[in-house]
């Protein structure tokens, strides 16, 4: 028994596949561009000029980059936002959600609505640099990270997700960090 069925190429699948054909060249060709640039030699290379394979190939860009601080510390930044901002997201996106999903929780509903009213109508940028120049973190590592901390959409994918959990789940846990604290203590 086969489940491959074979179907004829119809006119419109043509043109709709040699029409995302052509705008993924068209995307594509900029990144090879630049790549190709890169290791052209800085003597032969012509401003302006459209090719894909350079006449002289050389490492020089790469072993200035790499010979120079600028690059490490880059590097070193980008490490340093993106580890400490996806913990502290992670943290507080899963604390907010928990905390959305008990029904006892006084003031649950207005949160939520102010959650949800944040992935219908965004502030924009200026806000953001007003509370980040308030709070003095201009030229900070922190002015990123907090302004990435958490966002609407992900509290309510983690909120839909501990609300599929089932209810016996959260108090076995409870159950076996009361053993746990019990052993320790």
């Amino acid at each position: 028994m086969s489940f491959v069925t074979s179907k004829k190429m119809t006119i419109g699948d043509w043109i709709n596949y040699s029409c995302l054909i052509l705008i993924s060249a068209i995307s594509i060709f900029p990144f090879l561009y630049v790549f190709s640039v890169s290791f052209t030699d800085p003597e032969v290379y012509v401003p302006l000029g459209f090719y894909l394979f350079p006449e002289k190939w050389s490492l020089d860009a790469y072993i200035y980059i790499l010979q120079t601080n600028s690059f490490i510390n880059a590097l070193k930044s980008t490490l340093y936002v993106t580890v400490v901002g996806t913990i502290l997201n992670v943290i507080v996106s899963f604390s907010m959600a928990y905390a959305l999903t008990k029904k006892n929780m006084p003031g649950r509903k207005y949160i939520l609505g102010i959650v949800i009213f944040t992935l219908v109508f965004n502030a924009g940028i200026v806000p953001n640099y007003l509370l980040i120049r308030e709070l003095n973190l201009i030229n900070s590592y922190w002015a990123l990270i907090l302004m990435a901390l958490t966002n609407g959409w992900s509290i309510i994918v983690i909120k839909s997700f501990m609300d599929s959990l089932p209810p016996e789940l959260e108090e076995a846990a409870k159950k076996s960090m009361e053993r746990m604290i019990w052993v320790y203590s």
